[in-house]
């Protein structure tokens, strides 16, 4: 209730991490990653797992290390989990500094491991992981190919470089703006107006200086928030 644009960006994030792409890859037949919003095990596969992880995204890690073992997770749509997202600034950033940090940390670490087993495994399922969990946050997706377009586009520019980089990034673009524009339209419009979506530049911004610590002083440690009670919503229906 009485978001700001900020945390209606940031929950238009987490509809389509946890929403949006957990069900395409059900549609495709493959496996998601856990986000740790609601997860359910069966026993003989969670009494031998390992839980006691040092990665500040734990959930996302137990995923990736259950599907090396041969259980891989699949998304639930018929499940029904309602949260709040934490709206005042420091706590937010704090939040948003361990998922993303551990989100990137886990990337980099996991990416390798997933694309050799699934050649080792023969296990196609693995490659589509390792391919899902190599997507950075959507605001570091959007501003490293904004970045790389201006780059390119000043190299083609200035140096007369082959323009082909340019077009793929232009392409990239359009394709990232129009899946966004879709993922609102069919799971998000009802909850958050069209007009917010001006805010996105804003809100890149806002985390900008959350991705330059990444490589200064990268958060290490899992941090629990503060969290508002929860209010009645309506559901986001699939």
């Amino acid at each position: 209730p009485n978001a700001s644009p900020r945390a209606s960006i940031s929950s238009l994030a987490f509809i389509i991490k946890n929403i949006v792409r957990p069900l395409g890859l059900r549609t495709l037949n493959l496996p998601c990653l856990l986000t740790g919003t609601g997860m359910a095990f069966p026993w003989h596969t969670i009494r031998s797992a390992p839980l006691a992880s040092s990665n500040i995204v734990e959930d996302m890690q137990l995923g990736l290390d259950l599907s090396l073992a041969g259980h891989s997770p699949r998304a639930c749509p018929s499940a029904l989990l309602i949260g709040t997202i934490e709206n005042k600034s420091p706590i937010a950033f704090r939040q948003r500094t361990r998922w993303e940090h551990g989100h990137l940390a886990t990337l980099l670490h996991n990416t390798p491991r997933l694309l050799l087993a699934s050649l080792q495994q023969r296990r196609p399922e693995l490659l589509a992981l390792a391919l899902e969990v190599s997507v950075p946050p959507i605001a570091l997706l959007v501003l490293l190919i904004f970045l790389s377009l201006l780059a390119c586009t000043a190299a083609t520019i200035f140096l007369h470089s082959s323009p082909i980089p340019v077009l793929i990034l232009t392409l990239s673009t359009l394709t990232l703006i129009t899946c966004l524009f879709l993922s609102w339209a069919r799971f998000a419009r009802d909850r958050i107006p069209l007009r917010t979506l001006a805010a996105v530049p804003f809100y890149i911004l806002w985390k900008l200086p959350l991705y330059l610590a990444f490589f200064t002083h990268r958060e290490r440690n899992w941090i629990r928030t503060t969290r508002p009670p929860v209010e009645p919503a309506a559901p986001v229906h699939s």
